[in-house]
């Protein structure tokens, strides 16, 4: 008996010591064997860590090359980027100086800096709470950035945590937002960015987040125009795991956007934000799901379709979703002329908006159901030949 009893000892130890190992220096193959890595994973880091990355198709996910001027850093999902020191980042954005600014918001300052691994980045500086505390839209945005890790999803290179606030770094994006370069872009040009952008929100709602914020001026794109990211996670939330602070009140903040950088609307403790133009309806009632990021797209997408801001003041309807949209029907007439939009594209697009614009949200357009729909898909294939 005592030898059965030594055997069964040993070997529950040597049982124990195998899956501490394996868990310990194996955690990526055990990701890979139970299928834990996320979708729209980046490739390892070589040559220093930064590599070009690649342009998603968003109608086969086939992947093309990109302009030079993108990066991307790969991270384990699980990560919070690298860690970096408040000072080292305060020399890259001239000590804060104002002619670094790229954007302001009521919850952060957007930098230009310069690194010298990663070349030119935009640095989030947070401002502190009126109490002193640090801002909660730091671990929000931060983990969600960790969870959300896509082509098309402007990337978490880094982070400071020491400082007197907290700072996330991530690539600069020249070309700035979509809001401010939709006058210097054609049909075809603002297509492929929808298409991606489409992509990246399908992504998000496949891991059951929520962004809570799609907007134009959250469209962030390359020096070309040609690769677009979607940014600002400041109110993104996790459906499954909840939110810190989940209510159904709407506070509408207005922003002071910058060169093409917006940086986080305010969040407090019970209460969320939303931008003039871009709320679903049900929002006053209930809380933000897929269906109102898919409202919110969809206003998007009748800002590319006709050049005028989601929310005017000086226009009969202040939300372009009412001035442009009657009766589930596009209006046509108000399609940007600058833009050149052959009236194919412009008929499958209006549609598109029009249902994702759709009061109800039960009978509103999903957009994983947009993004694999054959006239869309068709669209962005139209779009992507005429640019060749």
């Amino acid at each position: 008996m005592s030898v059965r009893l030594a055997i069964g000892i040993t070997v529950s130890v040597l049982v124990v010591l195998i899956a501490w190992a394996l868990c310990t220096y194996k955690r990526e193959w055990l990701k890979e064997i139970f299928g834990l890595k996320g979708p729209g994973k980046t490739v390892d880091v070589e040559s220093g860590g930064a590599v070009q990355l690649g342009r998603s198709d968003s109608a086969g996910g086939k992947q093309s090359d990109a302009p030079a001027s993108m990066i991307v850093v790969a991270a384990d999902d699980s990560t919070r980027g690298e860690l970096m020191e408040y000072r080292d980042l305060k020399d890259a954005c001239n000590h804060w100086s104002d002619a670094n600014i790229l954007g302001k918001g009521a919850a952060a300052t957007v930098y230009r800096g310069s690194l010298t691994r990663f070349g030119q980045v935009a640095v989030k500086r947070f401002h502190q709470t009126p109490t002193g505390g640090m801002a909660y839209n730091f671990d929000r945005e931060l983990d969600a950035l960790c969870q959300c890790r896509h082509p098309h999803v402007l990337e978490i290179l880094g982070r400071a945590t020491t400082g007197p606030e907290q700072l996330i770094v991530m690539p600069l994006m020249e070309g700035g937002c979509l809001a401010n370069a939709l006058r210097n872009m054609s049909w075809a040009p603002r297509a492929e960015c929808l298409g991606q952008i489409v992509t990246a929100v399908s992504f998000l709602h496949g891991k059951k987040m929520v962004h809570r914020d799609i907007k134009s001026s959250n469209i962030l794109l390359d020096r070309v125009r040609r690769h677009a990211r979607l940014a600002d996670f400041g109110l993104a939330k996790d459906q499954v795991k909840g939110s810190r602070h989940g209510t159904t009140g709407i506070v509408v903040e207005q922003q002071e956007i910058g060169k093409g950088f917006a940086a986080s609307p305010a969040v407090n403790d019970d209460r969320e934000v939303g931008s003039p133009g871009y709320m679903a309806p049900e929002l006053m009632m209930r809380p933000a799901n897929e269906k109102t990021d898919a409202f919110a797209l969809g206003v998007v997408i009748l800002e590319i379709l006709t050049g005028q801001p989601a929310w005017d003041e000086g226009r009969e309807a202040m939300a372009l979703g009412d001035a442009a949209v009657s009766d589930g029907i596009f209006d046509a007439s108000m399609v940007d002329a600058q833009a050149s939009w052959p009236t194919p594209e412009v008929q499958v697009l209006g549609d598109c908006a029009a249902k994702l614009t759709c009061f109800d949200p039960n009978q509103r357009l999903t957009v994983h159901f947009l993004e694999e729909s054959q006239p869309f898909r068709e669209h962005l294939a139209r779009a992507r030949q005429s640019l060749t």
